[in-house]
């Protein structure tokens, strides 16, 4: 059987519980593991990874009313700029990074960055988030995820055109939460962001061992 089939089937089956010693042995790199959640979206796939006990340092970028952070990881808070926001609509513009967000970047760890595209922090973040890391010379994955489509036309829009944006950049993958949901399925909105953190983990899984 395939690694990567393999992976799938415990994924599949729920036996997460065994896949932390088996990233300890099978990595592919020795630096440490550093998960990195950049907005809400990723930082719910970060603190769900957290949760699965893998070995690793965990910060995550957002704003301040985002209250369940488990207390080991390093929260750097996003702030607004107050021309970001007009009339509750998000402008489509990179944003930079702040001196505080490079520094959790300043270790020689292994970073797996998590996004979900089509929002506001994440989006705008992602780009020259990637560009820094790259100038670094760090070792570094990115999971970015397109919305359920539930999530309206305009989210999903906009997130296609960032990932025609990074499509071209090394070591940056993508998932399809729509995938976790069977035609016709009527799924409740906290049960699809759960299927979404379990579909961010799984894509770790296949990545990087």
């Amino acid at each position: 059987m395939e690694r990567s089939e393999f992976l799938k089937g415990v994924v599949a089956l729920g036996a997460l519980s065994v896949v932390p010693d088996f990233i300890i042995q099978a990595n592919r790199s020795k630096l440490k593991l550093h998960f990195v959640g950049v907005g809400s979206g990723g930082t719910n796939a970060m603190v769900h990874i957290n949760n699965q006990g893998i070995n690793a340092n965990y910060s995550c970028i957002n704003g301040p009313y985002f209250s369940h952070v488990p207390k080991d990881v390093k929260f750097v808070f996003f702030e607004s700029p107050t021309s970001y926001r007009i009339n509750g609509s998000y402008y489509k513009k990179g944003l930079e990074l702040t001196t505080e967000m490079k520094t959790i970047f300043d270790k020689d760890e292994f970073y797996v960055v998590l996004v979900g595209l089509g929002s506001s922090v994440g989006t705008g973040l992602i780009n020259n988030l990637l560009e820094f890391l790259l100038a670094e010379q760090k070792s570094l994955m990115a999971i970015c995820s397109l919305p359920f489509t539930k999530e309206g036309r305009s989210k999903s829009e906009y997130a296609i055109e960032k990932k025609e944006e990074l499509s071209g950049k090394k070591d940056v993958h993508f998932i399809d939460l729509n995938q976790t949901i069977e035609e016709g399925e009527n799924v409740a909105i906290p049960e699809m962001f759960k299927r979404a953190d379990e579909l961010f983990y799984s894509a770790f899984l296949n990545h990087y061992i």
